[in-house]
């Protein structure tokens, strides 16, 4: 299986959000009332740019890195139409990203590093731990093992499994129970820990886990 490349699914323009994710309001209120720094924040899979004004509205200096070069492209339309927007857009991988030690106040990623598998995650969050600086507050999403798709495609390792069908066909899942996310995030203070759920219109459950992070 050819697993579709990012920028081809930023193409079909039918699987990608527009609105902010609710976890982005979370950082900020998070960010505000604990007094952490808001001078730089780190979107990480920004993609199309949704959460890219709302928080150049609160940070100084925002950065946008997908590894997508036509997700970028639409954040970089959705930027233009905010002309106070301070946002720096880089192509990149989570896996290395192109920053140096404890270059950002926050960070937050939505639906992005669990499309991977546990290896590439594992180094994803080490690389977030990475850029942080101390007290530095990380908000993220994790799929989680209540999702309706938990076993849904080809098995990869445990409870990672690769969808063979819809938009995302190819495309890694990993599934986290509370246990095992808490063990992978052991390295920071874990703030809140919370699932969003959902049905859709078959009744079928979507399940992410939010978290809110600070480095130590």
């Amino acid at each position: 299986m050819n697993p579709p490349t990012w920028d081809e699914l930023y193409r079909t323009g039918e699987s990608f959000w527009e609105s902010p994710h609710p976890i982005c309001q979370k950082l900020i209120d998070f960010a505000a009332t604990n007094q952490k720094g808001n001078r730089t924040v780190l979107d990480l899979g920004c993609g199309n740019g949704r959460h890219l004004s709302l928080l150049a509205s609160k940070w100084q200096h925002v950065t946008g890195l997908d590894n997508s070069r036509q997700g970028l492209l639409q954040a970089r339309q959705v930027i233009q139409q905010d002309r106070d927007a301070n946002v720096c857009l880089v192509l990149g991988d989570m896996v290395h990203l192109p920053f140096s030690n404890s270059s950002f106040d926050s960070l937050l990623s939505t639906h992005v590093i669990y499309h991977n598998p546990m290896a590439l995650i594992r180094q994803a969050i080490a690389e977030i731990f990475r850029v942080l600086r101390p007290g530095g507050v990380a908000a993220l999403t994790f799929q989680s093992v209540r999702s309706w798709r938990y076993g849904y495609g080809v098995p990869l390792e445990p409870n990672t499994f690769i969808p063979d069908a819809g938009l995302d066909a190819g495309v890694p899942h990993h599934y986290f129970d509370a246990v095992e996310l808490m063990i992978e995030l052991r390295n920071f203070t874990l703030w809140s820990l919370e699932l969003e759920e959902s049905r859709n219109t078959e009744g079928h459950r979507s399940s992410h886990w939010q978290v809110i992070l600070e480095k130590p």
